[in-house]
């Protein structure tokens, strides 16, 4: 079949469903801010951001405001592009009110890159530097490094070796920037929340608060979806 290709959001998109697990109490709600197709020093970039985002992410959500049990926030692929996503699960909050905490808590992010000590960015990525270099565990892995290029068509087998020559030149400013294009901008950032909503303990129904959204796309029924014409990222690896 044809090669699934990623919506590409162009203003804020917001899907609000029920949790299809019946009388389920919990919620979840993920926020997800699109970069697009990387380059290799973009990819450095995000893997830097993802290892400085993780911690803070997991004190303040969880450990601070105590919203669920399973709080996430980290840098990934998604087929042909890059995301910064956060993610919270539990049944503490409404996800009307979670997503509301992992704005402001993305916007008090941005305040980390700025403050980070040239001794600690270098530590980071010393650390990265040797995740790269890595031998494989065993044929498997090996295997795995190369048939994946292949599979995707990707033909980057000299991967390793360029990113470890780019990590030299990769700067703590630059980080800030990517974050701020990324997930501040509003000119720039691509970001689509979905939330999905538990049922109340005491009746078992899930109700979901009517809302309107003057600069936001909203998306209440998954079966009939109007995305046929919406423009999607190219199938596209950049090996450089």
């Amino acid at each position: 079949g044809a090669r699934p290709l990623v919506l590409k959001i162009e203003k804020d998109l917001e899907v609000r469903v029920p949790n299809p697990i019946s009388k389920d109490p919990n919620s979840a709600t993920i926020t997800s801010y699109q970069y697009g197709v990387p380059s290799l020093a973009d990819r450095l970039r995000f893997s830097l951001i993802s290892g400085i985002i993780d911690r803070p992410v997991f004190q303040i959500l969880r450990t601070e405001h105590q919203l669920g049990y399973v709080v996430f926030g980290f840098a990934t692929a998604h087929v042909d592009i890059l995301e910064v996503r956060i993610l919270v699960q539990g049944f503490r909050e409404s996800p009307d009110v979670v997503a509301t905490l992992i704005d402001e808590t993305v916007t008090n992010l941005t305040q980390s890159f700025h403050r980070m000590s040239p001794k600690e960015f270098e530590v980071r990525k010393d650390s990265l530097r040797r995740d790269l270099k890595k031998p494989a565990a065993n044929l498997g892995e090996f295997a795995g490094r190369f048939w994946s290029q292949i599979w995707d068509e990707t033909y980057c087998f000299d991967k390793m070796d360029k990113e470890l020559k780019l990590l030299d030149n990769i700067t703590l400013p630059s980080l800030a920037k990517v974050w701020e294009e990324t997930t501040q901008s509003l000119e720039t950032r691509k970001k689509m929340t979905v939330k999905l909503f538990g049922s109340n303990p005491s009746s078992g129904e899930v109700a979901i608060p009517a809302v309107q959204k003057e600069n936001a796309a909203l998306v209440t029924d998954l079966e009939h979806l109007d995305f046929d014409e919406a423009p999607r990222w190219p199938h596209r690896y950049v090996c450089e």
